[in-house]
């Protein structure tokens, strides 16, 4: 039961009591406690049973009052809301008072189901905080139906945070299949991670398969990847052994662009893995340094370890220079300006080529002569080749004095008639395959001696031979052996 009293204080109350002049003043209590009333309200209402039920009309109906009061207040049944005229009488704004929530101190609970919620909108300086408390919970933002949900998308210059600095705090940015769009203005850069450069940016971090797109548009896109002057480094599939990286470039090709200084590396800096360049099952064209610019192209040029360099396979064509390609020859040089230059060294660089191979082909800068190799890689004779066909052993003037032999040396003369000669041979170890003629070429009984000792028959011996002799060594990398 509801209860209604009304205290009505009176002009001729006032006036018995010898006051000359009062307001009346109208104090109503509906509900509960009918004589306990505030002293600070002209109207209350009081229950624990029943609510307070406001005018309810439609909006047609909300917009048929005439002059409705500032502040006057209605519940929309067309909008679902209480709502309040924040205009005036002769031009009225109706606002739904759940779009208006107190931000300053205390803490919001609850579930609004606005049309437009606004927070801090207009005001010159502000600072929007959702979940800025310290403790743990979840922050939800939007619900099931289709919805558009703005975040700092005001003309004012916006700063938008999602999720704490914290070590142990994690953000979770979900699309559904209507896709993430993180969207710049015109001439706006979105970035992904802080200016700062600190902690790890990870694009597709799914444990499962998951296909990660990156300017796939159909747009003439450029997607920049570490691109700032900085010592940047990159990483592009992972180091799993089941992993796979294909990187596409349709017909525009595909550029690795380096630095003004820079080096592009292919491979690990580890020299783990296999590199393949050009895999594909059917025919394809490789090209490397084909541009019109003077290119330099280096392939396995460290000097610190032996390089293997394998380029065809048994049934390839190579060729160096122009067109076209030999059918009859795996490896042809082509050019009409320019020769074929073999590697150049010396007899000791030559000798010190451990088991050359059968037909290793070199110029000797010591004899000025194309070298074949016409022997085995254990016993390699080197045979020089002119131009007029292959340059035959020399002999030597008949010498009458002590000789010392050279490398360009084949068969040398003595003439020991006036006194006892020695021939001294060069260090075996520079000199690995190479063949002497030492020959005694009088008939005194003076000595012709060969220096150092030489071998015969598996034991070192010093050879002195006073009579017509010819005597035949061979290096073989560290002593001198007679071989005649």
């Amino acid at each position: 039961m509801y209860y209604k009293i009304t205290k009505i204080m009176l002009a001729s109350l006032f006036l018995s009591l010898g006051i000359s002049s009062v307001k009346a003043q109208v104090v109503q209590k509906i509900g509960d406690k009918p004589f306990i009333v505030s002293p600070s309200a002209v109207f209350e209402l009081e229950s624990k049973t029943k609510g307070f039920l406001p005018p309810r009309m439609s909006t047609l109906e909300r917009d048929a009052i005439v002059s409705p009061a500032t502040g006057l207040t209605i519940y929309n049944s067309t909008s679902n809301s209480l709502e309040v005229n924040e205009g005036t009488t002769l031009v009225p704004a109706w606002n739904s008072v759940k779009a208006f929530l107190p931000l300053a101190g205390g803490i919001m609970t609850g579930d609004i189901k606005g049309l437009n919620l606004t927070l801090n909108n207009n005001a010159a300086t502000n600072s929007t905080t959702i979940g800025g408390g310290t403790t743990t919970g979840d922050i939800t933002l939007g619900g099931t139906a289709a919805q558009s949900i703005n975040i700092g998308t005001g003309a004012g210059v916006k700063t938008v945070t999602l999720g704490s600095s914290n070590s142990s705090s994690s953000t979770s940015i979900q699309s559904g299949t209507g896709a993430l769009s993180l969207t710049p203005g015109t001439t706006g850069v979105t970035l992904i991670g802080n200016s700062a450069g600190t902690g790890t940016i990870t694009l597709g971090s799914s444990n499962t398969t998951q296909t990660v797109n990156i300017g796939t548009g159909t747009g003439s896109s450029t997607v920049n990847i570490a691109t700032a002057s900085g010592n940047n480094f990159v990483l592009i599939g992972g180091s799993l052994g089941a992993s796979g990286t294909s990187i596409q470039s349709g017909s525009g090709g595909l550029q690795l662009n380096p630095g003004n200084t820079g080096t592009t590396l292919i491979g690990s800096s580890m020299g783990q893995g296999t590199i393949t360049l050009g895999s594909s099952s059917s025919a394809q064209t490789v090209n490397i340094g084909t541009g019109n610019g003077a290119s330099s192209v280096n392939i396995a040029t460290s000097s610190v370890v032996a390089n293997s360099i394998t380029i065809g396979g048994t049934k390839s064509l190579i060729a160096v220079g122009t067109a076209p390609l030999e059918a009859s020859a795996a490896f042809a040089v082509n050019s009409t300006t320019k020769g074929f230059l073999p590697p150049r060294m010396t007899t000791v660089d030559r000798n010190a080529i451990v088991t050359p191979a059968a037909g290793l082909t070199i110029y000797n800068t010591s004899t000025s002569a194309l070298e074949i190799n016409a022997g085995t890689p254990a016993i390699p004779i080197w045979k020089g080749i002119g131009f007029s066909g292959i340059i035959y052993p020399s002999i030597s003037n008949r010498l009458t004095d002590d000789y010392t032999l050279l490398e360009g040396d084949s068969t040398v003369l003595f003439d020991a008639t006036a006194k006892n000669l020695t021939a001294t041979l060069p260090s075996a170890a520079s000199y690995k395959g190479k063949i002497y003629y030492v020959r005694k070429d009088d008939d005194s009984t003076n000595t012709l001696t060969i220096s150092p000792s030489v071998m015969i028959a598996g034991t070192s011996v010093v050879v002195a031979v006073n009579y017509a002799k010819t005597i035949k060594v061979q290096s073989n990398g560290s002593d001198w052996v007679v071989i005649d």
